[in-house]
């Protein structure tokens, strides 16, 4: 959960009235485009691909209203960041990196309490958001353990509830299936 606390610190620079200094100094070239546009990586296309399931899934499992809204409007926000990385693919930063950065700052508080009480579906979002920390891990240092580490918390927290089937695609691409294998309907993890 530190990276929201880490994000949100950002985002209020990025928003301080000084700001237009970091654009024109020499973080400059953070804010510029590049004349190649990226290549969406495969994770961000399976995100993108599998979040309107997960959607649907919210709408659908009953649960309090006030959870289901939080849990909708925490994917709809990490939808919205997902679509705009793919649109803004001349950015220097890749579009996995702007997605990693830009949810934290989009995702409602509620949402964060709901996932640190240990919500399931709340956690099973911040999985899918996982598979842009583990990209992350594949491109820069400082994600170093992020995408392990949090996965790992999730599965023992959420295995076993009616929710944990949508934890093996995440699962699945986190670890490359090297570390967590979910067995068909034996719910056997391992």
């Amino acid at each position: 959960m530190e990276i929201f606390s880490l994000v949100n610190g950002m985002e209020a620079i990025l928003h301080s009235p000084g700001a237009a200094a970091l654009r024109d100094g020499p973080l400059r070239e953070l804010f510029c485009e590049t004349p190649h546009p990226h290549v969406n990586s495969y994770l961000l296309r399976g995100l993108h691909a599998r979040l309107p399931e997960l959607a649907r899934r919210i709408a659908s499992d009953s649960m309090e209203d006030q959870s289901r809204t939080v849990l909708t409007s925490a994917v709809v926000s990490i939808t919205g960041c997902v679509d705009d990385a793919f649109s803004n693919l001349y950015k220097v930063s890749p579009p996995e990196l702007r997605a990693i950065f830009s949810w934290p700052m989009s995702v409602s508080r509620d949402f964060l309490d709901l996932a640190v009480s240990g919500h399931p579906l709340a956690l099973i979002i911040l999985a899918y958001y996982d598979i842009l920390l583990y990209w992350g891990e594949t491109e820069y240092w400082f994600f170093e353990n992020w995408a392990e580490t949090l996965i790992t918390a999730i599965v023992e927290k959420v295995k076993g509830s009616p929710w944990d089937d949508l934890l093996n695609w995440p699962v699945e691409k986190s670890f490359d299936a090297r570390v967590y294998l979910y067995v068909g309907e034996a719910d056997i993890w391992h």
